[in-house]
């Protein structure tokens, strides 16, 4: 059995189309998709030193917005690398005590991590292992050497099931003299307050560059407008609505956008590859290793930051449509 479909008259049909041709004259739409097949030109020159100037500016701060992603995706993934680290270990330190063998403390505290529940494996630093973990700080000779220095074992937890620190630092303590449980938390939640201010920041530079790219824009369309406006009033005679101006406008400042996004975003990347390159071979790691490596590789923005980046040209579109549209309206309406 055939469907049937209400019919459609041309009376609807043309009312249909002349709605659309309105909601497209109302915000640009024409004027944007002429201005990315160039089917007709705008009433702004399309070459000036204005115009390259203004690219060159919006092209910079998107460079930087690029940058401050990068920055943000960067300590993100850092922090969660070494936190998860972090969280699947933790460290029994003994202190040498005056009457107290060093090996019978280690092995109580051996006795009791492998007694205790949710524990996985230990692992005993030697005395050598433990001395060069001061030396950074203390420096090497035979003063370290000569110095009381506890004795470490770390000891790997079940993250799925971790044991009862609270119970295990009491039984330490309390069987073992000089010995104590570092959870490492005070450490983990010091990195992650200073990742969080650090993100802020970031993500405050970002506020300020859009900021500041709103304000160019601003004074570059009452720029245009003003040097432009014997065409405008020349249009307005012929009889163009403000919303057509506007559309030619904005569809002018459309490219601009695109264009600074896309050259931000390009060598915001071309930066972060090389700066990647310069520290593996500052670093003396593998040489098989490429400045691509570092769009994969755990420690990197990945696939989906670089993708994310995309953003910018996007956000930059937008910043300029909304902001040229709206100082044209207002001029065009005598409000500016």
């Amino acid at each position: 059995m055939k469907k049937k479909f209400p019919n459609t008259t041309v009376e609807e049909t043309a009312a249909t189309a002349t709605h659309y041709d309105t909601f497209k004259q109302s915000i640009g739409l024409g004027n944007l998709l002429a201005a990315l097949t160039q089917k007709n030109g705008s009433i702004l020159p399309s070459q000036t030193k204005s115009g390259r100037s203004l690219t060159i500016v919006v092209s910079t701060m998107c460079y930087l917005a690029v940058l401050a992603i990068i920055a943000n995706i960067l300590i993100y993934k850092s922090v969660e690398t070494w936190t998860s680290d972090v969280a699947k270990q933790v460290t029994v330190q003994l202190k040498p005590v005056d009457g107290e063998s060093m090996d019978e403390q280690i092995k109580n505290a051996r006795t009791i991590l492998d007694s205790t529940p949710g524990i996985s494996s230990t692992s005993i630093l030697s005395n050598e292992e433990s001395l060069r973990l001061l030396e950074p700080w203390l420096g090497g000779g035979s003063l370290l050497a000569d110095l009381p220095v506890p004795r470490l074992i770390s000891v790997v937890i079940d993250e799925a099931n971790p044991p009862d620190f609270k119970s295990l630092s009491q039984r330490l303590t309390t069987q073992i003299n000089g010995a104590s449980l570092d959870t490492h938390r005070r450490w983990q939640g010091q990195i992650l307050r200073t990742a969080s201010a650090l993100r802020l920041i970031s993500l405050g530079v970002l506020a300020l560059i859009s900021i500041t790219t709103i304000a160019i824009i601003i004074f570059a369309t009452r720029a245009a407008m003003a040097s432009n406006q014997e065409v405008i009033s020349v249009l307005h005679l012929v009889g163009a609505h403000d919303n057509f101006v506007a559309g030619e406008v904005q569809s002018r400042f459309f490219m601009i956008g695109l264009k600074s996004g896309l050259f931000g975003v390009v060598f915001g990347m071309l930066t972060y590859i090389t700066l990647g390159l310069l520290s593996t071979s500052y670093l003396g790691t593998e040489t098989t290793q490429s400045g691509f490596h570092f769009l994969y590789n755990s420690s990197s923005i990945g696939v989906f930051g670089f993708l994310g980046l995309f953003t910018v040209p996007i956000s930059a579109v937008i910043i300029c449509i909304i902001s040229s549209r709206i100082v044209v309206l207002r001029m065009l309406s005598g409000v500016l």
